[in-house]
C-alpha cells in the first residue's frame, strides 16, 4: 500500500472505455510551487494520467488492468489475464529531465511555465555553432542523464516484485526540440547512444519521455512519438 497522500491507491480498467473515466480525478492539475502546497506524487499523477490515457489511444494496453501507487516503484501495473511468463506485474518509475538553473529560477515564478528567461540561464552556445543543434544536444544530455540515474536505482535490488519497470521522464527543460527538424536531429542523437548494457544490467522496459503535446515512447528502442492525450 503508498504511503504517499495521494486521494488514491489502485484502480481497475476492464476495457479502452473505461480508461478516460478510472483516470477522471487523477493527475488533473499540479499546483504552483508559490502556494508551497505541491507534493511529489501530484507531478507523478500529472504524467501518469497522460501516459495511460495516450497509450490507450493508441492501442498500446492491455486489458484488464489495475493501476496501483506504489514506492520503488512509483506505481504498479497489474495484468491478471497475463501468465508469469508474460511479465504480469509491471512498475512505471517516473523521473524529471531538468537542469539545476532552471530549477533555481522556476522557483521565482509563479508557475512552471515557458516565459522569456533571464541572460545567462542558459549555457552560452559555442560560437559558430548552431543554435538550434546545441539546444537539441543539451535537451538528448539531460534526458540521458535521467534515464542513467534511474537505471542507477532500478539495479539496487529495490524493484525485485516487477518483472521490468518501465521509466517516464517528464521533460522540463527551459528549451525543447523545435519543429520536425528539430525532433529529426533528436531522435538520430537518441539512437547513437549507447546504453543498451546500463539498461539491460536493471529492470529496465523502455524509456519514455513526455515533452510538450509529445509522448516519446521507448526512445532507446523502437523510438514512437505519439500526440499526448490528456493535455489541457
Amino acid at each position: 500500500m503508498s504511503r504517499k497522500p495521494r486521494p488514491w491507491e489502485r484502480i481497475s480498467i476492464r476495457t479502452k472505455e473505461e480508461v478516460e473515466p478510472a483516470l477522471a480525478s487523477i493527475g488533473l492539475t499540479v499546483p504552483s510551487r508559490k502556494k508551497g502546497t505541491r507534493k511529489q506524487w501530484q507531478k507523478e499523477d500529472w504524467c501518469l494520467r497522460r501516459y495511460i490515457l495516450t497509450l490507450a489511444s493508441g492501442n498500446l494496453l492491455d486489458y484488464p488492468i489495475e493501476i496501483m501507487a506504489s514506492e520503488s516503484p512509483d506505481y504498479l501495473l497489474m495484468f491478471p489475464n497475463r501468465l508469469p511468463t508474460e511479465a504480469s506485474i509491471q512498475g512505471i518509475e517516473v523521473t524529471e529531465a531538468t537542469t539545476n538553473a532552471y530549477q533555481k529560477w522556476l522557483n521565482d515564478v509563479d508557475n512552471d511555465v515557458i516565459i522569456p528567461l533571464p541572460n545567462g540561464l542558459l549555457p552560452d552556445c559555442p560560437e559558430k555553432h548552431n543554435v538550434g543543434s546545441y539546444i537539441n544536444k543539451l535537451w538528448v544530455e539531460a534526458v540521458n542523464k535521467a534515464a542513467i540515474r534511474k537505471f542507477s536505482k532500478l539495479a539496487s535490488g529495490e524493484f525485485d516484485r516487477v518483472s521490468a519497470c518501465d521509466i517516464l521522464i517528464y521533460d522540463n527543460m527551459a528549451s525543447r526540440p523545435l519543429g520536425d527538424w528539430g525532433w529529426s536531429e533528436v531522435l538520430r542523437m537518441l539512437k547513437g547512444l549507447d546504453v543498451q548494457e546500463n539498461k539491460n544490467s536493471c529492470r529496465c522496459g523502455s524509456v519514455n519521455v513526455i515533452s510538450g503535446d509529445l509522448l516519446l515512447c521507448d526512445i532507446f528502442g523502437d523510438i514512437r512519438m505519439m500526440r499526448l492525450m490528456g493535455v489541457d
